[in-house]
């Protein structure tokens, strides 16, 4: 009873944040809220994630891929997960303003990102991206640490999320 209330008191206090950033976005799942933010699972019409960084008050959406649900699955491997994070109302004028590509005020991401597990701890390793919208070799760095800090939360926040997803039973593909 106690970690159904903890739960519930998690998710609302992520709508909220959303709410309050004057998204449309609403969770149905979330992964611990602390101090870099949270990963949570949207539901409305199709899955899609949404990532939340705490320190910069930035908001990332991501597609739904299952995958990123099971961060440990990569770690100390020489294997990566891929996803596009999509920023709107990204700075134009930032440093990472070439990484993926834009469609209008939102900038489309491409993110490449390994991690290492210690002592039963998921650690983000390093984070690549490329140019343009051709998907090519992720051979290009993040400078900015908003866009660094959005990806990380994936892997510091992947086994939370999934357990939310499972102890309310949100049925995925």
């Amino acid at each position: 009873y106690q970690q159904q209330k903890q739960d519930d008191e998690n998710l609302k206090k992520a709508n909220d944040i959303l709410k309050n950033k004057n998204t449309n976005y609403k969770v149905s799942a979330v992964s611990t809220i602390d101090d870099n933010g949270f990963f949570g699972l949207m539901t409305g019409k199709g899955l899609r994630f949404v990532i939340y960084d705490k320190k910069d008050d930035m908001i990332a959406t991501i597609p739904f891929d299952k995958e990123l649900l099971n961060p440990k699955k990569y770690a100390n491997t020489d294997r990566a997960l891929y996803f596009d994070m999509s920023v709107e109302y990204d700075n134009v004028n930032s440093k990472d303003k070439k990484a993926g590509y834009w469609n209008g005020s939102t900038h489309i991401i491409p993110i490449e990102i390994y991690s290492e597990e210690k002592d039963g701890v998921l650690y983000p390793l390093g984070i690549m991206t490329y140019y343009g919208n051709n998907k090519g070799k992720y051979d290009e760095y993040l400078y900015e640490m908003q866009n660094v800090n959005l990806a990380n939360l994936i892997i510091l926040h992947g086994d939370s999320l999934r357990v939310d997803i499972t102890d309310k039973n949100i049925d995925l593909p």
